[in-house]
């Protein structure tokens, strides 16, 4: 019973951030909304640094303070991140 309820948990999303091109999958923890606005908070590692922000999106890190949070728009809400990325592509 319980597998089955965290296969419809939704976990991460595929978002654009606003005003560039990126597209990224991260997790929902990362996003905050209100009624004008979504918001995506992003680590602070150089963009050089793939392998550690992908381990901090795989692993659901929660974010810190010193985190910038950036423009966003919501795209899609997936399970799992292995299918969130399907769409990132």
């Amino acid at each position: 019973m319980q597998a089955v309820f965290i296969r419809k948990m939704k976990l991460y999303a595929v978002v654009h951030f606003l005003g560039t091109d990126d597209v990224e999958a991260v997790p929902l923890s990362w996003l905050k909304t209100n009624e004008s606005e979504t918001v995506c908070s992003w680590p602070p590692y150089p963009s050089r640094a793939t392998s550690r922000i992908m381990n901090a999106i795989a692993e659901r890190i929660v974010p810190q303070d010193d985190w910038q949070s950036f423009p966003a728009e919501i795209i899609r809400k997936c399970g799992q991140l292995h299918y969130s990325l399907h769409f990132v592509c």
